[in-house]
């Protein structure tokens, strides 16, 4: 069961470690990935916290060397916060002891439940899956596809004199770079583009569904051939060069390629549907009533 606490510490960590560069002179033992004062994470810790993210975030980190790295940076980041709470004894405060309490009768109750709910090992049979392969086919199409690369220069609405004179000055440079024989895109997207995870990795953005690109960038693609790189686009945010690396025409994929898809959907809605069983047979059982005079009473009050 994925811990949402656990991702939620994970992401807000991640927004404030960017800047956090480990020392290159000092050697770490092979089992371990990283260290801040005398704190280690060790590969077993890695795995755990890749075992508790959602199973979408867990796979997109193992797949981006950025994001694994920027994980291990926010836990150690916060095993040095976890080590000022124990050295402040934080969580002894009465409302930290709450708060604490709340998350562990939710997690155990959400824990208790799925127990309760999963479903059996052998669900969906290769007949179900069929089944509904088949039923739902339409809904399966993949659309239109690109596989992207940008050169990202910041520029935002109503900035200021200094900001445009050095955002004009990058444009001006990528443009100059761009105009010569055989430009290298992603030399050029790694020393000018603003956006630092696809710089990282030549401008590289990925694949991305057409219907998600923004219409202002979509309308160039299909004047794009692949490997040409369009004009610089102005938009909201600032400016945005972009390489067309590859593409995929809208397709259905076969059941060997969504088998694994389907049957997690198909799981997850038989566990939704043993939950909604379980509870309605538990409520049947100890019958739920609520005191309308007194709560509308407090309610009331908390108005007031």
């Amino acid at each position: 069961m994925p811990n949402r606490n656990h991702s939620q510490s994970f992401r807000i960590l991640s927004a404030v470690v960017l800047w956090f560069v480990a020392s290159p002179s000092v050697v770490l033992a092979d089992d371990v990935v990283g260290k801040i004062g005398t704190t280690e994470i060790k590969v077993d810790d890695l795995k755990a916290t890749l075992g508790n993210l959602g199973s979408k975030e867990a796979a997109a980190v193992a797949a981006n060397p950025n994001l694994m790295n920027q994980l291990v940076r926010s836990l150690l980041v916060q095993k040095l916060v976890l080590e000022k709470v124990r050295e402040s004894k934080w969580d002894e405060k009465p409302e930290v002891k709450s708060q604490i309490q709340r998350v562990i009768e939710s997690t155990l109750t959400e824990s208790y439940l799925r127990a309760q709910s999963e479903p059996a090992e052998a669900f969906p049979s290769e007949a179900e899956l069929e089944t509904y392969y088949n039923t739902n086919r339409a809904s399966l199409l993949v659309p239109r596809q690109f596989r992207l690369a940008q050169i990202y220069i910041a520029l935002a609405k109503g900035a200021d004199a200094a900001t445009k004179e050095k955002a004009d000055g990058k444009l001006k440079s990528v443009k100059k770079a761009l105009a010569a024989k055989a430009p290298d895109f992603k030399a050029l997207a790694s020393e000018f583009s603003d956006e630092k995870i696809s710089a990282g990795q030549g401008g590289e953005i990925g694949w991305v569904a057409e219907g998600e690109i923004q219409p202002e960038i979509r309308t160039q693609l299909p004047n794009l051939k692949l490997g040409s790189i369009s004009e610089p686009l102005k938009l909201d945010d600032g400016w945005h060069v972009i390489k067309v690396l590859d593409s995929k025409e809208p397709n259905t994929p076969t059941l060997g390629e969504v088998r694994e898809k389907l049957r997690q959907q198909l799981r997850s809605e038989k566990l939704a549907a043993n939950t909604k069983e379980f509870l309605a047979k538990m409520l049947s059982d100890n019958p739920l009533v609520i005191n309308e005079v007194t709560l509308a009473q407090e309610l009331k009050k908390l108005g007031q």
